[in-house]
């Protein structure tokens, strides 16, 4: 082996020159900003991390305030106590040094030290309930010369409790909508664009629930409400009442969720607010084409790996109910999807909630006897043309089974693409019916009309049942009498006499023995 010597001295340090760019990772939120590259720092997460800052200062502000109050309050208030209390002792002190000037140690003395110690201790005791109740009001004082007008405290704390379903255990908990105090905002007039009424629909369901009127474009059937929002379609979103108007979306869904009680200002929810409205930016950037869609995504589903919902809670809030809408896309990753799930099982089971009557004996669909099985097609998530077969499913299943106890009904749940019926007929014909683009109204006529008894049948088979007469029956009204008609029973008694044996008198007379 060789060695080549260097032309330079060892000395002297080279650093290679950099040839590959970064690329910061998504993994972390903060992570290209804490360490930016330059001149490709996103001035969106700069500002977050700008607002992270700000709230740990005033956090420790908070802290500072409250250590000061409490020691103003300590210092100033036990001054008058201290000095009444120096008077009382002072006394008896000066009088027995006037008339024991040499005090010997006698068993007295000992009595008296423990019934001074005793008194020390309980003046002691007192003089802390005084300061803690002086320190409370100079506290209260103090923030009522503020001009509050309210005992706030600077802690902020958010219960972990469920308000629909009172739980505090945060695994596995059943989807439920956030519950705020709602503010009433009286008739108010939103204008939408087409692509804005999908989250629109959703928080129309959500008033149905809440008891918020929509009206106009996007409607939920509420009458007698506090709170009235008119809709209609225009080139532009637009939120007015009265002197005000609102022209930012954010803004926009913020006032919408308010009325809703599923979004709130208050201090009590400020953390939840705070992600609600990182979210609901990053939602507007998107629908405004200023943002990706697919990174949007990426960072629901980290912040989804740690919380249940996008507010840093468990329950549904506006945010998630807003980008939910947004979100059209079938393949998300695992943490999207189960979040996406929840908010739309909740959907189902709220609307599926709202009218209990779809469970009731009323139904004019009586298959013929010659109707063996009926099947159906359906998607569980459809399309504008689909959603006829899900609500016919939903409204008229039940009386399906009711009404045809001898007929096999089966269920095809998102198995096709289009929906679909077909009924096997007992000769082994099959009636097969596209029922795309039909509403639930229509499908109900149509298996009426085509698989249905007429009303003529069914009047003549109810006079039929009426007039039926079981052979077991027997009376005035029967075909027998009285049961001895029947042979093989014993005769009436009317007519032959029954032994004594078989008699009630004979066999309870128990002076016969």
């Amino acid at each position: 082996m060789y060695k080549l010597e260097p032309y330079f001295s060892s000395e002297i340090k080279v650093q290679p020159k950099q040839t590959i760019y970064k690329l910061p990772s998504y993994h972390d939120d903060l992570s290209d900003v804490q360490n930016p590259v330059q001149g490709e720092v996103d001035p969106v997460k700069a500002l977050e991390l700008r607002q992270l800052r700000l709230i740990e200062e005033l956090q420790s502000q908070a802290l500072k305030l409250n250590e000061l109050l409490t020691q103003k309050g300590k210092s100033s208030a036990p001054t008058q106590h201290e000095e009444s209390k120096k008077k009382n002792v002072s006394a008896p002190v000066a009088a027995q040094k006037l008339s024991t000037p040499e005090p010997k140690k006698d068993d007295n003395d000992t009595k008296k030290n423990k019934d001074a110690k005793k008194e020390a201790r309980k003046a002691a005791k007192t003089e802390a309930k005084n300061k803690v109740a002086t320190g409370e009001q100079s506290v209260s004082k103090s923030s009522h010369s503020t001009s509050t007008g309210s005992d706030l405290t600077w802690i902020v704390y958010e219960e972990k409790k469920t308000i629909e379903t009172g739980q505090s255990l945060t695994a596995n908990l059943p989807p439920a909508l956030l519950s705020t105090k709602p503010s009433e905002t009286g008739i108010i007039s939103l204008k939408v664009t087409k692509e804005d009424e999908v989250w629109l629909q959703r928080l129309a369901n959500i008033g149905a629930k809440r008891k918020v009127a929509f009206e106009g474009f996007v409607a939920n059937n509420v009458k007698d409400s506090k709170n009235t929002v008119r809709t209609e379609q225009a080139s532009k979103v637009e939120l007015s009442g009265g002197s005000w108007n609102i022209s930012c979306r954010v803004a926009i869904w913020k006032v919408l969720g308010a009325a809703l009680g599923i979004y709130s200002n208050s201090y009590d929810h400020a953390i939840s607010s705070a992600h609600q409205h990182q979210w609901l930016t990053k939602t507007n950037r998107a629908l405004s084409g200023k943002g990706d869609l697919d990174y949007l995504v990426r960072e629901a589903s980290q912040f989804l790996s740690r919380f249940d919902a996008l507010s840093g809670l468990f329950e549904i809030s506006l945010a998630d109910v807003v980008l939910r809408s947004v979100l059209t896309q079938k393949n998300q990753p695992n943490n999207v999807e189960l979040w996406a799930n929840r908010i739309d099982s909740y959907d189902i089971r709220a609307h599926w909630t709202l009218q209990p009557i779809c469970r009731s004996c009323t139904g004019k669909i009586k298959f013929r006897d010659n109707v063996q099985v009926f099947a159906i097609g359906f998607h569980r998530r459809p399309n504008e043309q689909q959603m006829g077969a899900r609500d016919f499913v939903y409204w008229h299943w039940a009386q399906l089974q009711y009404h045809n106890s001898k007929v096999q009904l089966v269920k095809h749940v998102d198995k096709v693409i289009t929906p679909f019926a077909r009924a096997y007929l007992t000769d082994g014909r099959e009636m097969l019916f596209d029922l795309e683009g039909m509403q639930r109204e229509e499908i109900e006529e149509t298996l009426a009309r085509s698989l249905g008894k007429t009303e003529l049948v069914e009047r003549r088979e109810r006079l039929e049942s009426i007039a039926k007469l079981n052979p077991a029956d027997f009376g005035s009204k029967s075909e027998r009498q009285c049961i001895c008609e029947v042979q093989g029973q014993h005769p009436c008694t009317a007519l032959l006499h029954a032994p004594k044996c078989m008699t009630g008198k004979w066999r309870w007379n128990h002076n016969l023995i």
